[in-house]
């Protein structure tokens, strides 16, 4: 992988960003550490260290931990005597369950910590660690004498996972959620601006390949879009058969372009909430419950009576 490469798409996808997603994203000149800071990096978080496992008939790598620990019975008198000649790591999947492992350790006499750090414990046993992670069962690495165990499989609690499914790439999730533009379409990216969409390209960096969206901007010069980030181009909608100009990449335009547009909104929206103001402090006229009836007091102009014929019409009416 050549380095200078990597290093021209890192200051590419830079200069795309937002400003809120550059106060998360490190800059192109932070985004790698040297061996002095990678250290540094390693020591503040925990690490699971392991020796070189070279596989040989004779010698077993891992082993069930069902052969040490028997759940039917209490296994904290098991975890007490194995404590003595292993290193123990219990998993707890949430900061409540490993409480409650602390709890129970506690209740037990045993010793822990809640870092892999191995120390000595009471009468020369080892502390148990317990470090937060998701784990189903456990296994033991013979060699190392280490046995890594689960709160779940020693609670005998079964974890309800979602079912598996697949997921479509990110083309395929693109050309399904996206408008789907044509050769030569005006497109608006929302930090470049408008430009002329130019299809989609097969871009490879060192071993790494991926899909791209391609918009050409003033002077031929061509921005290079993740499908991913698509969310960030829409198209283009003027005036009928005007044609819009075209912005320069990296150019200042499309940024006056939006702090104009930005004031008008924020013009409007002053003018917004000082009219619903003034309404809602403006006095009204308030009408009395009482409306009187339209046909209250009023006679019928017409003598009413009953049809007398036998299958008639409507009493009360006369006959049409």
């Amino acid at each position: 992988m050549n380095p200078g490469l990597v290093l021209q798409e890192l200051r590419n996808g830079w200069e795309s960003l937002s400003d809120s997603d550059t106060t998360v994203c490190p800059s192109p000149d932070r985004a790698f550490l040297d061996l002095r800071e990678r250290a540094d990096w390693e020591r503040s978080r925990p690490c699971l260290s392991l020796s070189v496992l070279r596989e040989s008939p004779e010698t077993r790598i891992l082993a069930p931990v069902t052969s040490r620990i028997d759940r039917t019975r209490s296994w904290l008198p098991a975890l007490e005597e194995l404590s003595d000649s292993m290193k123990i790591v219990v998993f707890c999947r949430t900061r409540g369950q490993r409480d409650r492992m602390k709890d129970v350790l506690e209740t037990g006499g045993l010793s822990y910590l809640t870092t892999f750090e191995d120390a000595p414990g009471d009468e020369g046993r080892r502390p148990v660690s317990l470090l937060l992670g998701d784990l189903e069962e456990g296994f033991e690495v013979v060699r190392d004498r280490l046995l890594v165990l689960s709160d779940t499989w020693l609670f005998r609690k079964t974890v309800s996972r979602p079912p598996f499914r697949s997921f479509s790439t990110r083309t395929q999730a693109y050309r399904r959620d996206h408008p789907v533009f044509s050769e030569g379409d005006f497109v608006v990216h929302l930090h470049q601006g408008i430009g002329r969409y130019r299809g989609l390209q097969e871009v490879t960096v060192g071993a790494v390949s991926g899909e791209f969206c391609v918009i050409e901007y003033q002077g031929g010069d061509r921005f290079y879009v993740s499908v991913d980030q698509m969310d960030q181009v829409l198209p283009y909608q003027g005036p009928e058969g005007v044609e819009p100009r075209l912005d320069r990449l990296g150019g200042k335009s499309w940024s006056l372009t939006r702090a104009r547009v930005r004031k008008q909104i924020e013009k409007v929206s002053a003018e917004l909430v000082e009219l619903y103001a003034r309404r809602k402090t403006a006095k009204g006229f308030s009408f009395s419950g009482e409306i009187p009836s339209r046909t209250s007091g009023v006679r019928p102009s017409l003598p009413v009576r009953p049809d007398t014929r036998p299958g008639g019409g409507h009493p009360g009416r006369f006959p049409g």
